[in-house]
């Protein structure tokens, strides 16, 4: 059985020899030298599969998350990790003319968006009536995504259906904009101008909670502001 940390290598006699006394010369040890050569010899031959190995064995992927959320803890006071928003009635522009469209052909409308071009541009005209989502809530979830943390929307079609999508980018402004990619829009809602829009994907039925375990910053649940208030947008503790 081979000692612990050792590595053993067959070469030839010339090679040990001039090995010797290069690393004497350059007054390094054999050992470092090896380790060195290693590294170098992976690096150059499939450095992608070298820095994958590595990482496993540092466990580098299981410790990023808990990095990355005591960082963001530290820096910003929000503590919400998803958004939510009510469906309903929508205007749509279809073969030419501005037809109603319910909840639920809205809903298919953005997934089969999703379906052709991997994602789409979700709208709406809030978080409250002529504003946008604040710059300091933006930056916080900028900072969410882009260190790989799993932000989901939730849409409320009524008191117990919900869906749930993947937030890929989150844009809002108190002013009524399009956004610059509008082929993700759907083309039925091409025409509108929103103060939020969030690109998602992944947009799906919810089977494993209700709206009644999904929980706004002030404790109130979903199903509780569906039934009795008129709120259409909120943060959401999971």
């Amino acid at each position: 059985m081979g000692r612990t940390g050792y590595l053993s290598l067959v070469v030839p006699d010339e090679t040990k020899v001039i090995f010797d006394r290069f690393t004497e010369e350059l007054g390094i040890t054999k050992a470092e030298a090896t380790r060195q050569m290693l590294e170098i010899y992976m690096l150059a031959t499939d450095e992608e599969r070298y820095l994958r190995l590595k990482k496993q064995f540092l466990h580098i992927e299981k410790a990023k998350p808990l990095i990355l959320e005591n960082r963001i803890s530290k820096s910003n006071p929000y503590t919400f990790n998803a958004l939510w928003a009510r469906i309903t009635d929508a205007d749509a522009l279809i073969n030419g003319q501005i037809l109603k469209l319910s909840p639920e052909k809205i809903i298919r409308t953005y997934q089969q968006t999703i379906h052709t071009l991997g994602a789409t541009f979700f709208s709406c005209n809030g978080p409250a009536r002529n504003t946008g989502i604040t710059e300091k809530r933006q930056e916080y979830l900028r900072t969410l995504l882009d260190s790989g943390i799993h932000v989901p929307l939730y849409l409320s079609l009524d008191n117990e259906t919900l869906f749930r999508a993947d937030i890929l980018e989150v844009l809002s402004s108190p002013e009524k904009f399009k956004v610059s990619n509008t082929y993700l829009v759907p083309s039925e809602f091409a025409f509108e101008k929103n103060r939020t829009w969030i690109k998602i994907k992944n947009l799906h039925p919810v089977q494993d909670i209700s709206s009644r375990d999904l929980r706004f910053e002030n404790g109130n649940t979903v199903r509780m502001v569906m039934k009795k208030g008129q709120l259409s947008f909120g943060y959401i503790l999971e």
